[in-house]
């Protein structure tokens, strides 16, 4: 039985249903479902997702809550949440390599949803939530994808720009080449606002 709250948050990009901070649910102890420890849950996972969870533990501390499936942060530095998968949520042939989940408190205007959209189908956007949220297989890559999000939004890049620089970046990455936007949020984020289902900001 999965011990993450009842409420959760529906993704209006892929239908996946997202969990809720402790403070909107009542979430049982994962002890009580027989996991003594994230540690001890992860210890079983897929080498990958075991290694980036156990990043995260040291990076983090021990998360808000966590099953068998997944473990699951809020309001950790810069993010909204944060959820580590042992199975990527997203389907597809890279499934595999797509189980890091981050999210930010951003509120995308409705004629820029579509760009989005076609930049990359792993970025997620609600307005229900005021979010957008991206899966990949680390946070370096998260946070490129928000970057580059959030300049298409305000107009500072067309959606091949985007995917272009995305991908140029990705290679320089892999050949050891840094870059600002792998390192950190460039836009500024309101992760304690969400949207309501009317579109009232609360």
């Amino acid at each position: 039985m999965m011990i993450f709250a009842a409420r959760r948050i529906l993704i209006a990009v892929a239908g996946l249903a997202l969990l809720v901070p402790p403070a909107l649910g009542a979430p049982r102890d994962a002890r009580a479902a027989g996991a003594a420890s994230p540690e001890v849950v992860v210890g079983i996972w897929p080498a990958p997702q075991r290694a980036a969870a156990r990043a995260l533990i040291d990076k983090y501390g021990r998360p808000a809550q966590f099953d068998s499936n997944a473990l699951a942060w809020f309001n950790n530095g810069i993010w909204k949440r944060t959820i580590v998968y042992r199975r990527g949520p997203i389907a597809g042939p890279n499934r595999d390599k797509q189980f890091l989940s981050q999210s930010v408190g951003y509120i995308v205007p409705a004629d820029k949803i579509a760009a989005l959209k076609k930049f990359d189908k792993r970025l997620e956007v609600s307005q229900t939530a005021g979010e957008m949220t991206f899966t990949s297989d680390r946070e370096a890559t998260n946070l490129l994808a928000l970057n580059l999000a959030d300049e298409i939004v305000t107009g500072r890049r067309t959606v091949a720009s985007a995917r272009a620089f995305f991908m140029r970046t990705t290679v320089l990455a892999a050949a050891g080449k840094s870059s600002p936007y792998r390192r950190d949020l460039r836009f500024d984020v309101d992760n304690s606002r969400y949207m309501t289902p009317g579109g009232a900001d609360r």
